[in-house]
């Protein structure tokens, strides 16, 4: 037979629904003309098919470069949070300092003064 009745037999068995006996004794009952509707037939439902899977790609790529949008406004986020953690720790380590001075001078007063024992007499275990 012609190239569109090979396509159509292939196309027929390809599908699984009957046996593929069956398919080619339908498909020989079938003329030239009946094969080429029916490959045009399923030609378009693919194509519908293809559309209605470019139209999901489409919305999946929006959604896509929506979350891009979001993640990088969480690591804009992010970095500021690792900034101002560091400004805190540089802030607590300064105070820490001013702290520590403030006491070993309030203790050389009072020692000196006399107020508190000096601490260099004592032996430290």
């Amino acid at each position: 037979m012609t190239m569109a009745f090979e396509t159509a037999v292939w196309y027929h068995i390809g599908t699984g629904s009957l046996s593929a006996w069956k398919k080619v004794k339908e498909v020989k009952r079938m003329t030239d003309r009946e094969i080429l509707e029916l490959v045009l037939e399923k030609v378009s439902s693919l194509e519908n098919r293809m559309a209605s899977m470019e139209a999901n790609q489409e919305k999946m790529q929006e959604s896509i470069g929506m979350l891009d949008i979001r993640v990088g406004l969480v690591q804009k986020r992010i970095e500021n949070l690792e900034l101002d953690v560091k400004v805190a720790e540089r802030d607590i380590r300064r105070d820490i300092k001013l702290l520590q001075d403030g006491q070993e001078t309030l203790i050389e007063v009072l020692e000196q003064k006399g107020i508190l024992p000096d601490t260099k007499d004592f032996d430290y275990i």
